[in-house]
């Protein structure tokens, strides 16, 4: 282990195999964030359509009702539409 030249490439390795390291911890901790944030969208996707479903049934009930009285045809139900 007398060789200068062997020192160097060692050492170089040692540095080399350090950068990995910080590049590849970085690497998994932003695709770690980038799934907790993902899900932290869908939840907020899913929760404003069951809301706007939530607060939008009476409008839309009221428009169906507002549509059988001025045409006298009832609307379709989904049991309708799958021949039930």
């Amino acid at each position: 282990m007398d060789d200068p030249e062997l020192k160097n490439l060692l050492r170089e390795n040692i540095k080399l195999g350090e950068e990995n390291n910080r590049m590849l911890r970085y690497m998994y901790r932003s695709a770690r964030w980038s799934t907790v944030f993902s899900i932290i969208r869908w939840a907020i996707i899913i929760g404003l359509a069951i809301g706007a479903f939530y607060y939008l049934k009476p409008v839309i009930d009221r428009l169906s009702a507002s549509y059988v009285f001025l045409t006298g045809h009832q609307l379709p139900t989904v049991g309708n539409f799958f021949g039930k």
